[in-house]
């Protein structure tokens, strides 16, 4: 297993932080305060704040600081458009790879087991389960497309929405009607039909988008 490393170790224990609300909106990030509480030097965790920053989690503003970032209805907005367009765009490809023989059976099956494991969640409403399977299922799909520029910047944005979107997603959205899709999307890349696959996965998102825009109206 490779050790990681002191800034990767920072970056990973400040982003979750901040996921999981520990660091809220507007927050200050500073540096000795975190060098202090995961024992570290300062050098890993400016380089950990740095790669934060990239990631859109945190802001520099000048003459005041580095900050957790705010993030506006809008943003939320937009943020979900350009999610639904590298969803369709990468089970596209994820589909096109299977058609050209590019995907192997393990693949395949890790979709399979991860759509089996949120019908299982919803069954006995385990929230946490279905929503942890949920984000691996387009994960999957993103790594298997073959595009790492896709999976880079789904993850990037992924990333900001469950900062603010981690509790009302899993817990207003229609899952049933999200299970219901998981299967048309895993049907469409096992049929090789990379246009259906496509028009799919947009499809879902763009409800799921539509659930929430109306929530945070």
């Amino acid at each position: 297993m490779v050790k990681k490393s002191a800034t990767q170790n920072a970056y990973e224990k400040i982003k979750n932080m901040i996921i999981n609300q520990e660091l809220l909106p507007g927050q200050p990030i500073v540096e000795v305060n975190f060098a202090n509480k995961f024992n570290m030097s300062r050098t890993p965790i400016r380089a950990a704040i740095q790669l934060l920053q990239e990631d859109g989690l945190v802001e520099l503003i000048p003459n005041k600081g580095t900050f957790v970032k705010s993030f506006t209805k809008n943003d939320i907005i937009l943020c979900f458009e350009m999610v639904e367009a590298l969803e369709g765009m990468a089970t596209y490809l994820a589909a096109e790879k299977h058609k050209s023989g590019n995907l192997i059976k393990r693949d395949l099956n890790n979709l399979k087991k991860l759509v089996k494991k949120m019908d299982e969640a919803l069954e006995v409403s385990n929230l946490n389960d279905w929503s942890k399977s949920d984000e691996e299922f387009h994960n999957e799909i993103t790594k298997l497309c073959g595009n790492h520029y896709i999976k880079d910047e789904y993850v990037r944005l992924r990333t900001q929405l469950n900062c603010v979107l981690w509790f009302i997603t899993p817990m207003y959205i229609d899952k049933r009607a999200s299970n219901q899709e998981h299967h048309m999307i895993l049907e469409a890349i096992l049929e090789k039909n990379p246009d259906k696959a496509r028009q799919v996965a947009q499809s879902h998102r763009n409800r799921v988008r539509k659930e929430l825009m109306h929530l945070l109206h």
